[in-house]
């Protein structure tokens, strides 16, 4: 019986191909696919960082210790390993939005999905003025109630979406008291 180190690269690359988080989802965690298998030996590093549709996808949490002194260094890194395949994005902080190196992975978004905790910013809005050619869904969820920010009503036709789901807490329209017929 072969030992799984003499497997040819095709056969590594389809059994590697289970280990995708079922979501579809990837984060920079050291104990998770793909960077797991980046660790175990130079080949199986070799035909991990061959695998565009690995590092094609991106999630980075909200707590994410293991990223957070050098997550933009990382993300730069991830998403250059997805050679020009169409890029989803998933990031539960706003200000992590902010600090990407926008410009050198924008063009290639395909899929954005934001966690919002503090969508106050302009700059978040002006991120969207000028769409990515290849956006077709942009998703958006506010685990808190905002006053003072709501997506654009236009959004969906002057970003040309396939899909723009906004969910999440909202806040309530006033409440007006109506006098009740008989009382002062």
């Amino acid at each position: 019986m072969a030992a799984i180190s003499d497997f040819p690269p095709e056969i590594l690359e389809q059994i590697f191909a289970f280990l995708v988080p079922e979501d579809g989802w990837p984060t920079p965690d050291p104990k998770l696919a793909p960077m797991l298998l980046c660790g175990v030996s130079a080949t199986w590093r070799g035909v991990a960082l061959s695998m565009p549709r690995f590092w094609s996808s991106l999630h980075v949490p909200e707590h994410a210790p293991h990223v957070a002194d050098n997550w933009i260094a990382l993300s730069r890194q991830w998403l250059a390993r997805a050679r020009g395949r169409p890029i989803s994005l998933s990031l539960e902080n706003t200000h992590s939005l902010l600090e990407l190196p926008i410009t050198e992975i924008y063009r290639g978004f395909d899929v954005v999905r934001l966690r919002l905790f503090d969508p106050s910013h302009a700059s978040f809005e002006t991120l969207f003025s000028d769409p990515p050619p290849r956006l077709a869904s942009l998703q958006i969820d506010k685990p808190h109630p905002y006053a003072a920010w709501s997506p654009p009503a236009d959004w969906k036709k002057r970003l040309a979406l396939d899909e723009f789901i906004v969910s999440g807490s909202y806040q309530l329209p006033p409440f007006h008291m109506l006098p009740i017929a008989g009382r002062a």
